[in-house]
């Protein structure tokens, strides 16, 4: 990415002792870059289980590690960039008709990052998240392929977010979970 056109942001966030739960904090975190987006003007979308889409192009990806008790989530926002400085199948927010800067960007993150974390305290915090979610994914509803490696994919139609955070995809009679995968929406 051109220096100065696009934001990557680490956020080291304190994990709860219940492991099942880990799996959903970069899905929540896509919730909150979604709602920072569009009070920026930019309507986007989730695709599962790690980008945000503007129609169907790229805006951010976002990634997760457990490491010692925290989950450090990595967020990358294309910002500034133009047809001319941006991948092939990208889309920033100045692309998106957004006239932000890079620090309005941040504090929308954050602001929504630290409203998800206070809410997740509640008891009511994460099934509320997961709704939230299925709002604004768009996976959801979509024939999909979903790779699990190079060589091994599935073909299906995607029909929820599990508790954990896991895709829900229906293969025939079947419905498969995936906690990981390479996601491609089919037409």
């Amino acid at each position: 990415m051109p220096p100065g056109e696009g934001l990557a942001i680490s956020l080291a966030l304190p994990l709860a002792a219940d492991s099942s739960q880990w799996g959903l904090v970069p899905l929540g975190v896509g919730v909150a870059v979604v709602r920072a987006v569009a009070d920026l003007g930019v309507e986007a979308r989730l695709k599962w289980p790690n980008d945000v889409l503007v129609g169907t192009r790229k805006l951010c990806g976002i990634l997760a590690e457990v490491v010692d008790g925290l989950v450090v989530v990595g967020i990358g926002v294309n910002v500034l960039q133009t047809a001319e400085t941006i991948f092939p199948t990208g889309v920033s927010m100045a692309m998106a008709g957004a006239e932000a800067t890079r620090e309005q960007v941040v504090a929308a993150i954050l602001n929504h990052v630290a409203e998800l974390w206070v809410n997740l305290a509640d008891d009511d915090g994460w099934p509320l998240l997961l709704g939230s979610y299925r709002t604004v994914c768009g996976t959801l509803g979509q024939r999909v392929r979903i790779y699990a490696d190079e060589q091994t994919h599935v073909e299906g139609q995607a029909i929820d977010i599990a508790d954990d955070g896991r895709l829900l995809v229906q293969v025939g009679d079947q419905i498969t979970a995936f906690a990981s995968g390479d996601v491609y929406h089919l037409r």
